[in-house]
């Protein structure tokens, strides 16, 4: 249950320079939603947004939110201008920055995802860097492998431990064959 944080709370919260205040649907739960202080980017104060493990998980500098049902977990980082929508989940010591998206049902692990890169669809980022403006869709699995520059990965492609900076890969496997 949402509950209603009087607006008095929110300017007091946004002239000390924070720009969400974190509450907890479920106490039971070990995760918190986010709610705006005040009005940046295309958020408006008010605005709920998603899930985040602890005050450390997004940056209250910059245009950084984590918008919808999206979620932010075990000491990853959401910070300068990057985007989390839809119901992606990042975890695991990740870190999305820049003006990076991750969106949809993507799932983002051990992985940093910066610059303009997007991850969007059902894709699966593992111990891995989306840098550039590299955009990964569409059931996309990466693994230890680094997506950048214009590349496009998409349709259901597999990538392992390889590296990807220019053209498109559509449905195919790459990688090493240790």
């Amino acid at each position: 249950m949402i509950p209603k944080i009087p607006k008095k709370i929110l300017d007091l919260k946004a002239k000390k320079g924070m720009k969400y205040v974190m509450f907890k649907e479920n106490p039971m739960d070990n995760q918190w939603r986010i709610m705006a202080c005040k009005n940046f980017g295309t958020v408006k104060k008010g605005d709920v947004g998603g899930y985040v493990h602890s005050k450390k998980t997004l940056s209250h500098d910059g245009l950084c939110w984590i918008h919808d049902h999206a979620v932010v977990m075990n000491h990853s980082k959401i910070i300068e201008d990057a985007q989390v929508y839809g119901k992606a989940n990042v975890t695991y010591y990740s870190t999305v920055k820049g003006r990076a998206r991750v969106g949809d049902n993507a799932f983002v692990t051990k992985s940093c995802i910066s610059d303009d890169a997007q991850v969007i669809g059902n894709s699966c980022i593992i111990a891995s860097k989306g840098s550039g403006s590299a955009i990964v869709a569409d059931d996309v699995k990466v693994i230890h492998s680094d997506v950048g520059g214009d590349a496009v990965v998409c349709c259901k492609s597999f990538l392992l431990k390889t590296k990807v900076m220019t053209g498109t890969v559509i449905d195919d496997i790459l990688g090493d064959e240790e």
